[in-house]
């Protein structure tokens, strides 16, 4: 999509996009220290509108890494050890494969960490309050969610006051045994599938640490179909090339669709801004194929994540789309917004309160973000 890349470099000239920072966050101050003091100065000056409204006929669209949503039962095959309560880390089994972790805190968390019931409700309801900041409090009309360890525990999210009648998760073979899920209260159309990314040159390891991309197709209202596909890249520790591959995987399963369908793209694509910055990976990317949603908003705004030992904010959460020829909907750029004012999601230092089971506190270590649909006005008639 040869067009974007004009929309780009028009968007560095304005940004009215309605985002929601922490600077101008209403919720109550949250203790959690995610962020350092360098990140409180980040924000000066930089004051967005919370002036978007969705109408009534829109479709509300978002997309959040929901940081390990495990529940408390463990799983074969999965590695759960830290997301357990404390009465079963007790064994030599479990102390013996806490060991084997070489990140000090993770070990202590492993070994430590009191993943109760109590904990599990803290964390479900909290991520509730933030997603139902969407759509006057109803929500979003389709969720794409990363990090989600299994259907029990999507579910136990659905119910807590969220209702989606549309639930999908198709277990992959990530090790750490995080999935993309997606909920939404429109009609699934067909069999969801969860297409494989082919990492070429990679051990077993790095290409183990990795997520499919899942693919959802939804009838929208008038009956038109619209495709889904929720991502999760590798993390930004593995080599950038594992993230091209990716994007040419994701290129492809879009070429291979109908020319006239509306495809949305979402997830955590795991890009930081400094290797955006060196190699114009995004855009080189998906630029030909994607209008990308942040980069046509707003190419000023600092992102949906902050990382505190590199002082810098990043857009690994990314909503792209291709209008397809002849769709009756269209993407409202201008909509693109951040989700932030929900009770515990802003860190004394303005980031992302990530989860702490101490408390427990926060929500997440990345902030949701949406966008609307609107039916085109030929398309009412």
């Amino acid at each position: 999509m040869k067009s974007s890349k004009i929309l780009i470099l028009a968007a560095g000239l304005v940004c009215s996009v309605a985002i929601v920072w922490g600077c101008t966050s209403t919720s109550k101050p949250n203790k959690n220290k995610t962020g350092g003091s360098k990140q409180t100065q980040a924000y000066k000056g930089l004051e967005y509108s919370n002036s978007w409204s969705s109408s009534g006929d829109s479709v509300v669209f978002m997309t959040f890494n929901v940081e390990n949503l495990f529940d408390v039962q463990d799983e074969p095959g999965k590695n759960d050890a830290t997301f357990l309560p404390l009465k079963l880390k007790q064994t030599a089994k479990h102390k013996k494969t806490c060991s084997k972790i070489k990140n000090k805190r993770w070990r202590d968390q492993c070994l430590n960490w009191d993943w109760s019931q109590k904990v599990f409700d803290f964390k479900r309801k909290a991520l509730s309050k933030s997603i139902l900041q969407a759509n006057a409090g109803k929500g979003p009309d389709i969720l794409v969610l990363q990090e989600v360890e299994n259907i029990r525990a999507l579910n136990a999210l659905n119910e807590t006051d969220l209702n989606y009648p549309t639930v999908v998760l198709i277990e992959g073979h990530d090790k750490r045994g995080i999935d993309v899920a997606l909920l939404s209260r429109f009609p699934q159309r067909g069999e969801a599938k969860l297409h494989k990314i082919p990492f070429e040159g990679f051990g077993k390891k790095r290409v183990g640490d990795t997520r499919g991309v899942l693919q959802v197709d939804l009838k929208l209202p008038g009956g038109e179909i619209v495709t889904v596909l929720g991502v999760h890249f590798p993390a930004p520790f593995h080599p950038a090339k594992m993230r091209q591959q990716a994007y040419k995987k994701l290129n492809e399963i879009k070429k291979a669709l109908p020319k006239q369908r509306l495809v949305l793209a979402a997830g955590d694509f795991n890009v930081p801004k400094r290797e955006d910055k060196k190699m114009n990976l995004v855009l080189k990317a998906a630029g030909d194929d994607w209008v990308i949603g942040h980069k046509v908003a707003c190419a000023t705004c600092p992102g949906s994540t902050y990382y505190p030992p590199k002082d810098s904010w990043s857009f690994l959460d990314m909503i792209l789309w291709s209008a397809g020829e002849g769709s009756s909907w269209s993407v409202l750029p201008e909509s693109m917004r951040i989700l932030n004012q929900g009770p515990g999601q802003v860190a004394d230092s303005g980031a992302p309160a990530r989860f702490e089971i101490e408390g427990p506190s926060g929500v997440s270590d990345h902030w949701p973000l949406a966008i609307d649909l609107k039916r085109k006005p030929e398309a009412t008639q």
